[in-house]
């Protein structure tokens, strides 16, 4: 009774408060005074739930719609850079112009799947002027002036130029350091934020008990208490006290109910588990990281034990909802809800829409390329196979968690802010603690770690030697070369200090079959007292040909990522050829791991005189103490 009261004294009050809510102009963006002519919402003295009902009785259908609908990647096609400003694009602005959306997906986005460069892509400046500048635009050209999530990509590091790359999952996973882990999430959520990015797509919450399976790199590892524990770090390291805050974003969950413990390791496919099983192991973390706050979770495009995910009630509503307690909002993860017509579970995006919002999605990371909701939502509301009622809760969801997140008050940032968190002193500490940390010691024979004083010169070989998209892992950003600290730049900057000769051969590839480097990287073993060779795997993505069009691809040597399944757990390539012969000269021989996946490593754990894991080892992880 009581907040049927509190909600009718809302209601009732709503032209009032209206006036008392208009907010002054931002200093952060001085064009952000608000028109008086425009519908204002409840201002932040009243409750969220009021707030949210309240502007739910105001929206049309097609507003309503709007919020379902997310624009992503938005850096393919968002803006035009114009001088030293950038513009949204005329076919961007016609996706916004009247009812808004719901998402802005990834538009600081920079790697070389989105063909973002450091010359086409955004500065720190530049991207939290551009946020700025959409949220403006939302402001301008809609009746409501629902401002938009801005999301990212980004489980070990904003997804924008100028942030900090932390180690991989793979190698946080090694640290068995929760707290360290909160640190880092708090890390990379302020420099998030200061961009304006609102959700973070993180963290992944695979169990890996299939190491064949691609992603194993981004993931803890294949234990569910352990993968629960670091998960947990990361919900309240993002997300923090609160999210009204310049340094906070959601925690998006990725990718329900879990990829990571598939069939066959492949992505994106189906899996059958017994109850106990799926329960107790593929779940677990999921369940934990819910009850640790988290906000957000991303539906994966996957089946259990025959059942699409995405038009689940059971999964999407009686265990995230009713069991777990999500308050949050469910988001498809970009055709998640399309693979419910690829499996034919539905006819069209009408009953693909329908049974999508029945079972408790609330948004669609891409719903500019597929339309389901824009055309599919109102076609089944006409028919009746959904209600106003299940179009309300999801909207009501999103509303929820923007009023959360501060963002009818303010949806603007400081752009003199994000140029001074980003890579800032601290940051840049906690990524070299969080390297070292990851480092597994797997071998030290005769103590040849770290080496003796009494060196001259050190050969340092191997196509991981001096790679920095190959040391970063997958979902690394486009940054500057002399950012990233290779093990062949650790090694030399220690031994200019010490007077030593570094030489240097690349020797072979990750997976090529040439052996044309093998005499270069002989000599370079022979003119030294020691070899650092430094092998692994790569998860790396090649920027897009001249007029290939504008999304880049899989590099011919990455063996890690999404998508690449692998059917051995050996070097691939001939990089134990490579070693073979390094051996051979007599020389000490250590040998330093970059790779993101578990390995058969038989013949180097016989023969190499230390071994050293260092995961993916983000950009300071080539300042190993081995000197």
């Amino acid at each position: 009774m009581k907040s049927t009261l509190t909600l009718l004294t809302a209601l009732f009050f709503a032209p009032l408060a209206a006036l008392l809510a208009e907010e002054a102009p931002n200093p952060a963006n001085p064009t952000a005074a608000p028109s008086r002519n425009a519908p204002q919402v409840l201002g932040a003295s009243h409750p969220v739930e009021a707030r949210v009902a309240d502007l739910l009785s105001r929206m049309t259908l097609e507003e309503k719609v709007a919020q379902f609908r997310g624009a992503w990647p938005a850096s393919f096609g968002s803006y035009r850079k114009v001088g030293d400003n950038a513009e949204i694009t005329d076919d961007y602005k016609k996706i916004l112009d009247g009812v808004g959306i719901g998402l802005f997906g990834s538009p600081l986005r920079a790697d070389p799947w989105s063909g973002v460069t450091l010359e086409k892509g955004l500065s720190r400046r530049q991207g939290a002027e551009f946020v700025n500048t959409l949220q403006q635009y939302l402001r301008d050209h809609t009746r409501l002036r629902i401002p938009a999530f801005v999301s990212d990509d980004g489980h070990h590091g904003q997804h924008a130029i100028g942030a900090t790359i932390f180690p991989q999952l793979c190698g946080m996973g090694a640290t068995w350091n929760p707290a360290l882990q909160k640190e880092i999430a708090r890390a990379f959520a302020a420099e998030a934020r200061s961009q304006g990015v609102t959700i973070n797509f993180a963290p992944n919450l695979d169990v890996i008990r299939d190491p064949r399976f691609g992603r194993s790199d981004q993931n803890y590892g294949e234990d569910p208490w352990h993968v629960s524990v670091m998960g947990q770090a990361v919900v309240r390291g993002l997300q923090g006290e609160s999210l009204n805050t310049d340094h906070t974003v959601v925690a998006m969950l990725r990718a329900y109910p879990g990829c990571g413990d598939v069939d066959g390791g492949h992505d994106f496919t189906g899996f059958s588990r017994g109850p106990i099983d799926l329960h107790e192991v593929v779940l677990r973390p999921w369940r934990d990281a819910i009850r640790a706050g988290a906000e957000g979770v991303m539906v994966e495009m996957s089946e259990i034990d025959a059942v699409t995910v995405a038009g689940s009630s059971h999964y999407l509503t009686e265990l995230l909802r009713n069991r777990w307690g999500f308050k949050g909002v469910a988001m498809d993860d970009n055709f998640a809800i399309k693979r419910l017509m690829d499996v034919k579970v539905a006819a069209d995006i009408t009953q693909a829409a329908a049974m999508s919002v029945k079972a408790g999605i609330d948004l669609a990371l891409s719903d500019t390329s597929t339309s389901i909701f824009r055309r599919g939502l109102p076609e089944a509301l006409k028919q009746g196979l959904v209600s106003m009622s299940d179009i309300d809760r999801a909207v009501a969801r999103n509303l929820r968690l923007k009023f959360l997140l501060g963002l009818f008050e303010n949806p603007f940032v400081d752009p003199a802010r994000a140029v001074a968190v980003a890579r800032c002193p601290e940051h840049r500490q906690l990524a070299l603690q969080a390297a070292r940390e990851s480092i597994v010691l797997l071998k030290n024979e005769r103590s040849s770690l770290p080496f003796g004083r009494n060196l001259r010169a050190v050969a340092v070989i191997g196509p991981n030697a001096d790679d920095n998209w190959n040391q970063l892992g997958d979902y690394a950003a486009t940054h500057r070369r002399e950012d990233v600290v290779t093990v062949l730049d650790g090694i030399r900057a220690k031994a200019d200090k010490l007077g030593l000769q570094v030489n240097y051969a690349r020797g072979c590839g990750i997976r090529t079959m040439s052996r044309e480097g093998f005499a270069e990287a002989l000599d370079a073993a022979r003119r030294s007292d020691v070899i650092v060779a430094v092998v692994g795997g790569s998860s790396k993505l090649d920027f897009p040909k001249p007029g290939g069009g504008g999304r880049g691809d899989r590099s011919p040597e990455s063996d890690t990522g999404e998508g690449q399944t692998r059917a051995t757990l050996d070097l691939l390539g001939v990089q134990e050829d490579l070693l073979k012969e390094l051996k051979a000269t007599g020389k000490p021989l250590v040998v330093v791991l970059i790779h993101g996946r578990a390995m058969t490593v038989n013949w180097i754990a016989a023969n190499a005189d230390a071994v050293v894991d260092a995961w993916f080892p983000g950009e300071v992880g080539g300042n190993l103490r081995v000197l």
